[in-house]
């Protein structure tokens, strides 16, 4: 499941990067968000895009800590005896 979270969030930022690229070609600024404007796409095209990214993020952040706190939660029960390293 997690791997579906972070897939789907990469094939969103892939799109959302190669259509703005194929929009504005040379005019592309470096962050793709400044070169949008809601006067080339309108009002309704502009929010959504905003508001996808937003939710992307929000929505993937804590699956990349979600590896880190199992290993921590390992390494702290390793030191206070809890779990053995290697099992027998």
């Amino acid at each position: 499941m997690s791997n579906l979270g972070l897939f789907m969030p990469t094939v969103f930022y892939t799109l959302v990067g190669f259509m703005g690229y194929t929009v504005y070609k040379d005019k592309t600024l470096p962050n793709f968000l400044n070169s949008f404007d809601p006067s080339n796409v309108g009002v309704i095209l502009y929010v959504f895009t905003y508001v996808s990214i937003i939710m992307a993020v929000v929505m993937t952040y804590p699956l990349y800590f979600f590896e880190v706190r199992n290993t921590w939660l390992f390494f702290i029960d390793l030191v206070l005896g809890k779990k053995e390293l290697f099992s027998k």
